[in-house]
């Protein structure tokens, strides 16, 4: 013999069940999401500078001996793109920055936004391979960073700065100014998008 009312006991519970699992999941979905946002920048889901800043510390203490580039790099005349295009437009350079650069470099990259059009990039070099200056120079200056705008490509320029560990500097907060100076003269030179660090930074810096 059927019991309907047993029956529609047991549809109760099966419905409770997935309520409580569809919270759960919410929940966990919830969760990741503020974690998610703690450590990366809202508009382009990239780490954020204080996540960039651990990426770089932990690179550092886990692999002392291992040599990385460290880039410094903004969006020429950004204002100007908001100003001319709009503001959507300047956003989708934003999100699009980070998906050039990890397209053009060839090897072991992680691109931060640290604010405004100012973004942070990471090249560890290859187990096999060393990234020197002159390939790093030739991979950022061989293809046009373009956006889509309405039916025309619009090309986007940009400047960089690099510096070296452990050869330039052998910490977090002094690899990100030497490549901050590089950046600056690299605003200057209109035949690369990129500069070095050297010495001779150093010392107009000193005496700057």
């Amino acid at each position: 013999a059927h019991h309907p009312i047993n029956n529609v006991a047991i549809a109760g519970m099966g419905v409770e069940i997935t309520e409580l699992r569809k919270k759960s999941e919410q929940l966990k979905a919830a969760r990741e999401s503020a974690e998610f946002r703690a450590v990366h920048d809202a508009l382009t889901s990239l780490p954020n500078r204080d996540q960039f800043r651990k990426i770089i510390k932990m690179q550092i203490e886990s692999q002392p001996d291992h040599p990385f580039w460290l880039l410094m790099c903004d969006i020429d005349k950004f204002k100007l793109v908001n100003d001319v295009h709009g503001h959507d437009v300047g956003d989708q350079v934003l999100t699009d920055f980070g998906h050039f650069v990890t397209r053009v470099i060839d090897g072991d990259v992680i691109v931060s936004r640290l604010g405004g059009d100012e973004f942070a990039i990471l090249i560890r070099d290859q187990p096999d391979q060393r990234l020197d200056a002159s390939k790093l120079k030739t991979m950022l200056n061989e293809d046009l960073f373009e956006i889509k705008v309405g039916a025309r490509d619009l090309e986007v320029e940009f400047s960089a700065g690099a510096a070296r560990y452990p050869t330039d500097a052998e910490s977090y907060k002094d690899l990100l100014k030497c490549a901050d100076l590089a950046l600056l003269r690299s605003k200057s030179d209109n035949t690369s998008r990129i500069d070095f660090y050297d010495a001779q930074l150093g010392i107009e810096y000193t005496n700057g």
